[in-house]
């Protein structure tokens, strides 16, 4: 189950144009010391960000002004939804065994009007017939194909896949 995700607030005081919000999960770490370094390039790029860290989690995030912490229940798209309200675009970075998990996100996004939802399907491209077939990629494909379903049930949402390739090149 995700530990901790991030919502972003991306306007920039400096531009007149409207604000971009992001909801980004962190749950592994980016550094050796267990401390996620992506909030922190966002936050002093003058992103606001509202993290969402699961409900009596362990998660620990330094404190930044352009940062503010709420606890949610991952499991409840009852929880999530109220709090993704204006958010345009999610991010979940969640780890491998944890994917399938990400789906209470993507419909608590689509319930709060999310623009775009970024999967968490970095390193194997779960659109590759051969990658299918993997057993570690059922939970990708079971997200991608209701990435695909939802999508076309509310064409208001978009979706985009990053595949790095850790793998199998």
């Amino acid at each position: 189950m995700p530990s901790t995700q991030v919502a972003l607030n991306t306007s920039r005081p400096q531009h007149k144009s409207p604000s971009t919000q992001v909801a980004l999960n962190t749950s592994r770490p980016s550094r050796g010391n267990g401390e996620p370094r992506r909030p922190y390039t966002l936050l002093n790029a003058d992103f606001h960000i509202t993290v969402l860290s699961r409900k009596g989690g362990n998660s620990k995030l330094n404190a930044h002004p352009n940062l503010t912490i709420k606890e949610v229940d991952f499991a409840f798209v009852a929880w999530l939804s109220p709090v993704l309200l204006g958010v345009q675009v999610v991010i979940s970075c969640l780890a491998t065994l944890a994917i399938g998990s990400q789906n209470p996100l993507l419909d608590a996004s689509i319930t709060a009007g999310v623009k775009r939802f970024i999967p968490a399907e970095f390193g194997m491209d779960c659109q590759n017939t051969l990658c299918v077939e993997l057993p570690v990629c059922a939970p990708e494909t079971a997200t991608q194909k209701c990435l695909l379903e939802n999508s076309s049930a509310n064409p208001e949402l978009t979706y985009t896949a990053i595949v790095n390739r850790l793998f199998l090149d």
